[in-house]
Order: structure tokens, then sequence, then C-alpha cells
């Protein structure tokens, strides 16, 4: 018996770990299958914040069920968006109306901002022959507030007197116009304002939710933590993409410039590896339903003098796409090619006694390569910076 005892537990000793490694790795496979077939059905994401409370996630195909549609998948179509400038409105609106494909909306920049928060016309607020084209077209029309003085805006921030003035101003003009909603362009702001900025666009997206109009935020861009970025780091700083997709219904990011006028040396407006960087950060921060890529169509010309000239500034001209066919393509001397590295256009050529000029340029090509990359990363459209003078850019 001894023996039969002493054997048994020799079979048992070496044939246990067996069994227990069977049993580990058959429940692991199926809570790998289990994982994996959840995955294939739904993927999770943020559903957008109602006052300070926290939402909980939920799924993808919920919110679409709720909402009568669903996201954007790979491939699929775009949203598009353009501004119209207002020292150039009656091209663009000529531009609108020979239009062929669809516009989701139109933002002309209508007003700018005083230093007591109260707003100023740069376009007449009425817009009525705008409004036939996209009443008749039934796209939205969403006007443009542009500010690029931070002491204003300062000045505006410190005091809750013109705070609360820039908010009913902002909510007056929506209503007295029937705008379908507002879009603010804010590009210089200090560091200071942070929160006072964040609780105006909280109040603010209150109000319009209960007139059931859009707010929608246009952004610097930005690609990454601890980036040291070249100007306007206290902007950056300010506009807490996090937080403003809580309160707005669109963020729209100037995927450009890249390169900015003031440079003397010439480079690309918008590198495509850069936009890619930038959607990258964004999907973190930003519900991909509210992201709006914007894509430039406009072009950067440096006049760059040689040694024979009298000086040594650089002058930068911006030009559309149809003066850079008119102006530039046209010659045969103009060296043109398509930098496949930057996603853009760029030519070489003499262009004044004693100076050399350097031009990036939007292309069709260049512009069907941002759409893809916004595609690719399934956000909800485009913003174009602007409509008129593009000829075929976006057609």
């Amino acid at each position: 018996m001894d023996r039969f005892l002493k054997s048994l537990l020799i079979i048992i000793f070496i044939t246990l770990p067996f069994v227990l490694l069977f049993l580990y790795i058959d429940s692991n496979q199926e809570e790998q299958e289990e994982l994996e077939q959840k995955s294939q059905v739904v993927e999770s994401t943020h559903k957008p914040f109602s006052g300070f409370s926290e939402e909980v996630y939920r799924h993808d195909d919920e919110l679409a069920a709720e909402e009568g549609g669903s996201r954007i998948q790979m491939g699929g179509s775009l949203k598009q968006t353009a501004w119209i400038p207002p020292w150039d409105y009656q091209n663009a609106l000529e531009s609108l109306r020979n239009f062929e494909s669809e516009f989701h909306s139109i933002s002309p920049v209508t007003f700018q901002i005083n230093n007591n928060g109260s707003l100023t016309q740069r376009l007449n607020p009425n817009l009525e022959d705008l409004k036939e084209i996209t009443q008749e077209r039934e796209i939205l029309l969403i006007p443009t507030i542009s500010n690029f003085d931070s002491a204003m805006m300062k000045n505006i921030f410190d005091s809750q007197e013109n705070t609360q003035r820039h908010i009913n101003s902002i909510l007056q003009v929506v209503n007295d116009y029937e705008y379908d909603g507002i879009d603010l362009d804010y590009e210089a702001m200090k560091r200071e304002n942070r929160e006072d900025f964040l609780n105006f666009v909280q109040t603010l997206s209150k109000e319009l939710k209960k007139e059931e109009k859009i707010l929608s935020i246009t952004v610097l861009p930005k690609w990454g933590e601890g980036v040291v970025y070249t100007g306007l780091n206290e902007t950056r700083e300010v506009q807490d993409w996090e937080i403003l997709s809580k309160w707005a219904d669109e963020i729209r990011i100037m995927a450009y410039d890249f390169t900015p006028v003031p440079s003397s040396e010439p480079g690309p407006i918008a590198p495509i590896d850069w936009v890619d960087k930038i959607l990258e950060y964004a999907v973190q921060k930003i519900p991909r339903e509210k992201i709006w890529l914007g894509i430039h169509l406009y072009s950067y010309e440096w006049v760059i003098p040689n040694q024979e000239s009298d000086t040594t500034d650089v002058r930068t001209n911006s030009y559309t796409y149809s003066v850079v066919k008119d102006r530039v393509l046209r010659y045969d001397y103009v060296n043109t090619q398509y930098n496949r590295e930057y996603g853009e256009g760029y030519a070489e050529y003499r262009c004044l006694d004693n100076y050399s000029c350097v031009l990036y340029y939007a292309t069709p090509e260049s512009v069907k390569t941002r759409k893809e990359t916004a595609r690719n990363y399934q956000v909800n459209g485009v913003a174009y910076w602007r409509l008129g003078g593009e000829d075929e850019l976006i057609r």
C-alpha cells in the first residue's frame, strides 16, 4: 500500500502542473475571444458633456441611435465649411453661387470686438444675398467673430460687466439676424485669462443651446504636450481643447501657417506630416464628431533680394489660387513642381530685377491629400480658408 500511495503521489506531482497550465490557457482563450467579440461590435468614445456634471462613457452605436445618425466611417463623406473674408466678400459670394458641391455651413467673418465687449460690424449683418443662397441650398449660416488683440480680450475678461456685455451682444446678433450659430476666432489671449475665457465659453454655450444654436470655436494648431511653439504660446494654453470640446459643437483647427508670413526663410504652409501630427493629437483631446480640419487654399510668395539688391529685406505676399495661375504658373520660365514630402505646390523664379521668388501654393492634389487625411482620422469635416479665387481647388 505504501508503495502504491507513493507511486500515486508521484504521478499527481508530475501531472498536476500540466493540468493547471491547460486550465489557465483555456480560460485565457475564452476571455480573449470575449474581448475580441466586444471590440468588433463597438468602440468607446466620449459623449458631449452637459453642465459641470461628468457624463458616463457610452458606445457610438447608442449615441448614433439617439441622434438619428452614425459616425463618419473610413473613406466616408466629409462635411465642408468655409470662411468668407470681409475684404473679398463679393468674389467669395460668386464662388459659392458657382460651386457644384454642397456645403454644410458657411462662415462669413462678419464681426470684430470692441474694447467693452460689444461687437463691430465688418460686414452688413443682414447678409441678405448670402442668406438667399444658404436658405435655398439648406446651408447653415454661422458667422465668425474675429479678434487678434490680447489686450482687448484682457480688458473684456477682467471685467464681469464687459464679459456679460460680450455674451449679450453675441446672443443678440444670433437671434436678431436668425443665424444658425456663431464661430469664435479669438487668436490672441493672455495666459492669465484662461479660466475667464473657458467660463465665458461655458456660459455662452448654455445660452446658445437654449435657442438650439451652434457654437463653433476656431483654434490654433497644437500637436503635442510640452511642445515649444514659436508663437502665440499663451493663446494655445488658453485654448484647452478638452475643456472647449465639452461646450463647443465644433472645434475648427487652423492646420496651416506652419511657416508664417513674417518668416524670412521660405517654407511650406502646412506640411502633410505636420497636419497628421495635429490630427493624431486632436483625436486624443476632442471627440472626432466635433473636429473640423482647417485646409488652406492660398499661397505664400517670398520675394528675396540677391547680392545686387539695395536691400536685405525679404517680403512675403499671399495669393489666391486664381492669381497664382494667372500671374505665375502661366509662364514657361517658372520652375514648378509638386513637393510630395510637404504635399504642396512649389515654384522658383526670377520675379523682379535683383530679386528671386519662392512660392508655396495649394493645388487640387494638396487639398485632396488633406481631405483623405481627415477621413483617415474619421473627423467630422474640413474648413477652408477661404472662398474666393479658389477656382478648381475644391471642385
